[in-house]
C-alpha cells in the first residue's frame, strides 16, 4: 500500500474509488483526512457498496469536521475538510459513535441501502 508511505504533506482534493472491499475506502480515508488542507475536497464514489457507505455515513455524522456538498451523481458524495485535523479526537467524541451500530443499520434498512 502506498499511502502510508506517501510523503506529500498537503493535498486539496483526494479521490477515493479504489478497491471497494472492506476496509479499504476507510483506510484510504485515514491515510489521506489529515494531508487534506482545511478547505479541501474529499470525493467519494461507489456510495452505493456496503464498505463506501460505512465511511460516507461516518463523515456525514461527522459534519463539525466534514460539510457534504451536492453531488453531480447517486454513487458519489462529496466532503469539503471543515477543520485542520480530523484525527485529534477520542471514540466517544465523534458523533458517528453515539447511536448504536445496530440502529443505524436498521435505518439503512429501512431507507434501502443494503
Amino acid at each position: 500500500m502506498y499511502l502510508p508511505r506517501c510523503t506529500v504533506d498537503t493535498l486539496d482534493l483526494v479521490l477515493i474509488d479504489g478497491k471497494h472491499a472492506f476496509p479499504w475506502p476507510i483506510l484510504d480515508w485515514f491515510y489521506t483526512a489529515d494531508r487534506l488542507t482545511k478547505g479541501g475536497v474529499i470525493i467519494v464514489d461507489d456510495i452505493h457498496l456496503r464498505p463506501v457507505a460505512m465511511l460516507v455515513d461516518f463523515l456525514n455524522a461527522d459534519s463539525g469536521r466534514w460539510r457534504r456538498q451536492k453531488s453531480p451523481s447517486a454513487n458519489t458524495a462529496i466532503f469539503y475538510k471543515c477543520v485542520d485535523s480530523v484525527h485529534d479526537t477520542a471514540w466517544h467524541m465523534q458523533p458517528f459513535n453515539l447511536p448504536s451500530f445496530k440502529e443505524r443499520l436498521k435505518q439503512r434498512i429501512r431507507r434501502g441501502i443494503f
